[in-house]
């Protein structure tokens, strides 16, 4: 996307790559995953590069939970 890796971790994602369009949606999408208790999914998402060009990504989310299966906001637990 153009980015390096200090300008996206512990950035928010839809905030940061995501077009302004279409962020309430994909946040939905997101929330509606975790509540299902679906921990692997594959997603496919218009992302913004870091040059302003949409491009078509896809890839798979795995969400990180903690010993009691809360959702973890940090992949360290």
């Amino acid at each position: 996307l153009g980015y390096s890796e200090g300008e996206l971790v512990g950035t928010d994602w839809y905030e940061a790559v995501v077009p302004e369009r279409l962020r309430e949606s994909g946040r939905a999408a997101y929330e509606q995953e975790i509540d299902s208790g679906s921990d692997d999914a594959v997603h496919e998402s218009v992302v913004v590069t870091k040059d302003g060009d949409e491009r078509t990504i896809a890839w798979r989310d795995t969400i990180v939970r903690d010993a009691d299966g809360a959702v973890s906001d940090t992949a360290g637990g």
